[in-house]
């Protein structure tokens, strides 16, 4: 059994806030949390920081021989912003750690790993977040045993990151070849096997967003947004299709699922990976697609997802030379992250990197590809292979204003927004630190 800290929704606030920040709860807990719920902001965590309600204070008419009134004057005061006031306090150091989510080694929070040693320079995964100030972790197959042990990692690994700012825990759970976690949740089918049903999509993402919650997950990977016609290739029957508008309706459905369950969705992979042969594990893949093709297709799901409200998009290692003739990774891209995702899709939430430690990187300076995806607009850098290496040329592009402090802040308030919204933020500490 894994127990968590009560949470108490703010009615005057719409915060949900947090006590006996531990994150210890009981799967049972959990369970009955999520079946008690209704809808996405009663299980995920209720919306962002409001202000309270303005106090007015009106000077009455005062009775004359010729009438005299004193106009109405209204004072609203602003609710103290916990996000701002976490990032005004956080050491370069901390910010940093906030943008690196790592695969970490082993099945326990105090297990020695010599990976863990390569990683970070020491053994273990409690070691890793203290020395790094982590914000969060990926979880892949060596992590997880089964549903008791993974709620008790991922409890020990919240208990070792800061008392007041819970971490990220992420999975990759798609559903068919790609389910990280099989103890303790439902199986989901292939992505093109639900194809069509959405409402069968969401009630299956909603189920396994709730199951994965109890054992600690608070992000989830998943949908799939490329676009792929047939079962072959690198994506294959992971994408719902190649009809757009079709795949588009399906993305929204598991969005909304996982969401309402209490994690944190990511669509996935920016800018559209379906059409490529490629494996981007192991090289480069270019799509040579026109930008008036791009657009009429693979663009389609993920506004679909921004317009839906997802948490994330994860942008692959994909280069669009038409677009980019640079013919750099996406990941590196300030034209296909910072100006077609942010600026031109609108997009407000986390933009997650695929994972940095993929073949299609193989060969680039580890501290220079985590500086060049921040620059492009990356707000979280996943599985980097050298958490030294990105630490040290991070604060180093700091140091010498490469990186300004309005850029780092940036994506550090994206990511402790979203952390506010999965509840993992003990609001009333922050307040009363601050006060």
């Amino acid at each position: 059994m894994v127990e968590q800290g009560a949470e108490i929704l703010d009615e005057n606030e719409g915060v949900r806030r947090r006590t006996g920040f531990s994150l210890r709860v009981s799967l049972l807990g959990v369970m009955l949390l999520a079946a008690s719920c209704t809808s996405a902001s009663d299980i995920a965590g209720g919306a962002s920081v409001s202000t309270n309600s303005p106090v007015s204070a009106t000077t009455a008419p005062i009775a004359a021989s010729t009438t005299t009134t004193t106009m109405a004057t209204t004072t609203t005061t602003a609710a103290p912003d916990p996000v701002a006031i976490i990032v005004a306090n956080l050491s370069l150091d901390e910010k940093i750690g906030q943008l690196l989510m790592p695969v970490v080694e082993g099945a326990s929070g105090a297990e020695a790993h010599p990976g863990n040693v390569r990683l970070g320079g020491v053994e273990t995964p409690i070691e890793l977040v203290d020395t790094f100030h982590l914000g969060g972790v990926l979880y892949l197959g060596p992590n997880i045993v089964d549903s008791a042990q993974l709620a008790s990692f991922s409890n020990e690994l919240q208990v070792a990151s800061s008392p007041t700012v819970g971490m990220l825990i992420a999975v990759d759970q798609e559903g068919g070849r790609v389910q990280r976690v099989v103890d303790g949740v439902t199986s989901i089918p292939a992505a093109r096997t639900l194809a069509g049903d959405p409402e069968q999509a969401k009630t299956l993402a909603t189920q396994t967003a709730v199951e994965l919650r109890a054992q600690g997950i608070n992000v989830v990977f998943a949908p799939v947004a490329d676009l792929v016609d047939g079962d072959a290739g690198v994506i294959g029957n992971r994408s719902y299709g190649a009809d757009p508008e079709a795949t588009a309706t399906m993305v929204v459905a598991v969005i909304d699922g996982l969401q309402r369950g209490g994690v944190a969705a990511s669509a996935k992979h920016w800018p559209g990976h379906g059409a490529t042969t490629v494996d981007s594990h192991e090289s480069l893949p270019v799509l040579d697609i026109s930008p008036e093709l791009w657009r009429s297709r693979e663009r389609v799901p993920f506004a679909a997802a921004a317009d839906a409200g997802v948490d994330m998009i994860m942008v692959g290692h994909l280069s669009l030379p038409q677009l980019d003739p640079s013919g750099v990774s996406a990941t590196q891209s300030r034209v296909l992250v910072e100006q077609l995702l942010r600026e031109d899709l609108g997009f407000e939430g986390v933009i997650v990197s695929d994972a940095l430690d993929m073949g299609a990187l193989s060969g680039e300076d580890r501290g220079e590809v985590a500086i060049q995806s921040i620059e492009a607009g990356i707000d979280l850098l996943l599985a980097p292979p050298d958490l030294v290496a990105a630490q040290t040329a991070l604060r180093d592009a700091a140091s010498t204003g490469r990186l300004t402090t309005e850029r780092l802040d940036e994506s550090v308030s994206r990511i402790l927004t979203l952390k506010l919204r999965l509840g993992l933020i003990d609001v009333d500490a922050v307040l009363a630190e601050a006060s």
